[in-house]
């Protein structure tokens, strides 16, 4: 009998299908329900699909559910390809135009990482996103959702996180740029883009029909893609190595060197994967810097003018430490060098597609043996891919729709009717909104001790929400302090009123009364888009060496650490801020970019009667250069005015402005457009004039100091924006800071 050789997928399959009918047989016998969970339950624990809705903000999801035989073996944070062609899919109808407002979660609302590299509404319709998925199974089906439908969303994708920190470069030659044009842009954070040459010379071409998305058509005759920052230059630097590539070629030549290159980085000196160009099978040709050149060559021939996928792996740790895969299977394998003798002379070499290298500096020395064909989705990784990783990103790519499931639209259909007992009407005052703000996050404050919220809600808030009037749209909240116990009664909580008018009072509605459900906060959206940290400073603090104790409200996650905090005093305007001792007390964040651009910094400072000198309560600092520009800082000078310093570059108030033992709401903006840098006292702007810009990267965050200058007193809700916060969105906060109650009326209680 002859032998038959059975793929791993296959036996996947005939396994699976063998169970399937056990259990079939099993539940014939016994006359009961078999209790054979489903995916959902697996990742759930309930049969039913999940009714956690992300966001009440996105009108629109669908399940995805993505086949365990798509992978020989689990994989850690994977780039999925998730492909939507079916025309009558009502993504193409209730998303963005552009696609900014899709984004994927996991089954429990877990956000996933995701890169849209084409999406198209109109004519021939079709969605073609990268999903980085942290667990990929190969024997429980996983359950994605995809979210969709909010006109105001910004753009949801965050490329660069999509690709895991192995990628050297990602190309997906989707776009279309001229000659010369740094174009081709790289998924990566590394910024290895790629600049065409010569395309518009002849036949070749940008802007060609790729695997995915688009590609490049090389003519074969002066047409390459120079690779930027992307290069080699210390002998024996590459231990592990894996260069990936989609192609098409039908090139047949005399000689073995006519069709180089897929990617090259010189062949002498590190490495080329290439198509041979007499026989046409794939190449993968290295050097070493003393056991020299090694030039490989596959079984399969490749140019028959159809589509292939090509992978070169390179382990120094291995035996067969070379080796070519083709259409997702082992083609060749060879034991090139000694164990542990890495590639690469220590000449410098930067790296072309489409021809081969000689280049020491961007875009230099070429061989000009160039490549005649397509070229689509290139990959550069720093380690040696597995033979399972390569077979499912084939498996993935060659048709992506074939493993995945895809569910029916879901809406939210939330009722809160049927399942919380009370409900209060509140009503927001016109008057505290000076014009129209859109995504505000009010302050719903309640300290009335016979409210009926403290007696019944749940004990910790957690059943507390909010919905605009029609009673079923939730609104997202965040619930800074809910305190039930008696003669403390206070609730303080953000909500996110997606339009708060000017004209006609807002009404809003606020549901309790549900013992059994989990918080219904959503935390970080609450603040928009151009919130780059919220600190409500609320925590307990001193000296616990939490560095993560102050949280940032935003999904930035800009969290402070109390190390440097000292005193233990906690009083807040809001809720409870926190006591700084003017010696040497401060709470640190991550740094956060306003370099050359607009941003808004707010708080609310009561600072010390206290010896005369200048009390710093923020800065975003990199170094004190000379020329200024490097180092904002926030103060209040002993005579009362307020400072918005550049250093070397400040801008006054003048004296008295601030209450020394008083509450102080201070706003300072710069707009990048104007030049113009400005101060608002509370909620009135007090002056403006032209500063800054700053120009600092990276820079350090302090809440509390300026280098060695510290602050004195009290300081809460502490936030900073990427973006000019209008004066009439800062009267806003101010007065619904300042006196929330003024503007704030509370129906009686319904019973539901």
């Amino acid at each position: 009998m002859p032998n038959i050789k059975i793929s791993n997928t296959l036996r996947k399959r005939i396994s699976f299908f063998l169970i399937l009918i056990l259990i079939i047989i099993l539940q014939s016998c016994s006359g009961e329900h078999w209790p054979f969970p489903s995916a959902y339950e697996s990742q759930s624990g309930n049969a039913a699909a999940n009714k956690v809705w992300y966001s009440s903000i996105w009108q629109y999801r669908q399940q995805i559910v993505i086949s365990s035989a798509i992978t020989a073996s689990d994989q850690s944070d994977f780039p999925l390809l998730i492909r939507v062609s079916d025309q009558s899919n009502p993504l193409f109808d209730n998303a963005r135009p552009d696609g900014d407002d899709i984004f994927f979660t996991l089954f429990d609302g877990t956000r996933l990482d995701h890169e849209i590299e084409y999406y198209k509404n109109t004519a021939t319709k079709e969605l073609d996103a990268w999903v980085r998925i942290p667990d990929l199974s190969s024997s429980i089906d996983t359950v994605i959702y995809m979210y969709y439908g909010n006109n105001s969303a910004v753009n949801q994708a965050n490329a660069d996180a999509v690709w895991d920190s192995n990628f050297e470069m990602v190309l997906h030659l989707n776009e279309s740029p001229s000659d010369g044009v740094a174009g081709h842009m790289d998924s990566t954070v590394n910024g290895n883009k790629g600049t065409p040459e010569n395309f518009q010379n002849g036949t070749g071409t940008t802007d060609a029909v790729g695997k995915i998305g688009g590609a490049d058509d090389f003519a074969g005759d002066d047409d390459y893609i120079a690779i930027q920052n992307l290069n080699y230059n210390t002998a024996g630097q590459i231990s592990e190595l894996t260069a990936c590539a989609w192609f098409r070629t039908s090139f047949i030549g005399s000689s073995w060197v006519e069709n180089w290159a897929i990617v090259d980085f010189d062949r002498s000196d590190y490495f080329n994967f290439f198509v041979y160009g007499d026989t046409g099978e794939l190449g993968f040709a290295t050097a070493h810097q003393t056991a020299g050149i090694v030039d490989m060559q596959g079984n399969t021939q490749v140019n028959d003018g159809q589509w292939h996928f090509g992978c070169v792996v390179f382990d120094s740790s291995e035996v067969n430490d070379k080796k070519i895969y083709f259409d997702g299977g082992l083609d060749f394998q060879q034991d090139a060098y000694s164990t542990n003798e890495n590639l690469g002379t220590g000449n410098i070499r930067y790296g072309f597609i489409g021809d081969g290298s000689e280049a020491d500096v961007f875009d230099g020395a070429r061989n000009n043996q160039y490549y005649e064909g397509s070229i689509d989705e290139v990959r550069i990784s720093s380690i040696a891919r597995s033979p399972e990783w390569i077979m499912a990103v084939y498996d993935n790519q060659r048709d992506p729709e074939f493993y995945l499931t895809v569910g029916a639209e879901e809406t939210d259909d939330f009722a809160p009717a049927g399942e919380w007992q009370y409900r209060q009407n509140i009503a927001i005052s016109s008057l505290m909104a000076p014009s129209d703000q859109t995504d505000f996050p009010v302050l719903i404050r309640i300290t009335d001790p016979n409210n009926p919220v403290f007696a019944n809600a749940q004990p910790d808030g957690d059943d507390i929400l909010f919905t605009l009037s029609d009673m079923l749209t939730k609104l997202e909240h965040e619930i800074e302090r809910f305190d039930n116990t008696p003669g403390s009664e206070d609730l303080v909580a953000w909500v996110r009123v997606t339009a708060l008018s000017s004209l006609t009072d807002t009404i809003i509605f606020m549901y309790y009364g549900n013992a059994g459900v989990s918080s219904q906060e959503n935390i970080n959206e609450v603040w928009d888009a151009d919130y780059a940290g919220v600190w409500h400073l609320k925590e307990e603090q001193a000296g616990t060496g939490s560095f993560d104790l102050y949280q940032d409200s935003v999904s930035n996650s800009n969290d402070g650490g109390d190390d440097y905090v000292s005193a233990t005093g906690k009083s807040g305007q809001i809720n409870s801020g926190q006591q700084f001792d003017g010696v040497d007390d401060y709470v640190s964040t991550s740094s956060i970019e306003l370099a050359n651009s607009s941003f808004t910094v707010e708080a609310w400072v009561n600072p010390d009667i206290g010896p005369p000198g200048q009390q710093c309560w923020f800065e975003a600092h990199t170094s004190f250069a000379v020329t200024g520009g490097e180092s904002i800082h926030l103060r209040i000078n002993s005579n009362g005015s307020i400072r918005f310093g550049y250093y070397w570059d400040d801008l006054d108030t003048a004296a008295g402005v601030v209450q020394f033992g008083a509450w102080n709401h201070i706003v300072v903006s710069y707009d990048n457009n104007t030049d113009e840098s400005s101060i608002y006292y509370n909620g009135v702007l007090n002056i403006s004039g032209n500063q800054g810009p700053f120009i600092g990267a990276s820079p350090r965050i302090s809440i509390g100091k300026w280098d060695t200058q510290y602050f004195n007193g009290a300081i809460d809700e502490v936030r900073v924006s990427n973006s000019l916060r209008s004066a009439d969105w800062i009267t806003t906060n101010y007065n619904n800071q300042n006196n929330p109650a003024g503007f704030l009326t509370f129906s009686v209680e319904e019973m539901l």
